[in-house]
């Protein structure tokens, strides 16, 4: 099994999550958040999923920590 492509999805969602000042959450108002999916496919067309905040799971670095020059990285 090999990994054939890494792809992230950055998407927005409704929520009514809020900080405060200290960092705690709290219900609230409702506004738009982001969330991004992190997809690795494999070979065998087998699909992982993760999820992360946006600054964590960056398109550039999935791209970069995962490409190989031959083709493909084993599995993870």
């Amino acid at each position: 099994m090999k990994i054939e492509s890494v792809n992230v999805t950055v998407f927005q969602y409704p929520t009514r999550r809020v900080s405060d000042s200290a960092g705690h959450s709290h219900p609230g108002a409702e506004s738009m958040a982001k969330m991004a999916m992190l997809t690795i496919t494999a070979d065998d067309g087998t699909r992982g999923f993760s999820f992360a905040p946006p600054e964590v799971v960056r398109p550039f670095r999935g791209e970069h920590l995962f490409s190989q020059g031959d083709g493909g990285a084993g599995p993870v």
